[in-house]
């Protein structure tokens, strides 16, 4: 059944259920025809928010704030895996969290480290390397 804008906002003031969301209202699934303009854009604008609120989604996130968020060297590792070189090449991950330990005394190619291990990489793909390893491949 569908609803018209009206109804979904009265549903929205009165008990927080209202479920629109961007696609209904793109794919014409109210009555919007006696709205003019504006409304028509204030109930997007709302049915876009609720929809992202109720799904938890964070497009606005940067990958600064991404990083700032990881709370290990695996966390920091599957982000920097899973960012697009686009991605990448915006954002300066040169000075990345550190998560405890001595810094190694040659850091190219390591992108972090903590006590026991280290991000190594080439700009493309990172994986996660004991130091002990790190040692027997590099000296």
């Amino acid at each position: 059944m569908k609803k018209n804008l009206s109804e979904l906002d009265r549903e929205y003031s009165e008990n927080r259920k209202f479920q629109a969301t961007a696609d209904n209202l793109a794919n014409g699934e109210f009555a919007v025809g006696d709205l003019n303009q504006s409304d028509r854009i204030v109930h997007l604008l709302q049915a876009w928010e609720i929809y992202l609120e109720e799904n938890q989604m964070d497009i606005e996130k940067s990958v600064s704030e991404k990083i700032a968020e990881c709370a290990d060297l695996e966390e920091l590792c599957d982000l920097l895996n899973s960012l697009s070189a686009q991605e990448c090449d915006e954002n300066d991950l040169s000075s990345l969290p550190t998560y405890g330990g001595d810094e190694p005394v040659n850091t190219s190619e390591i992108w972090s480290w903590d006590r026991d291990s280290l991000i190594i990489g080439d700009g493309n793909e990172y994986e996660i390397i004991s130091r002990e390893k790190y040692q027997e491949l590099y000296g």
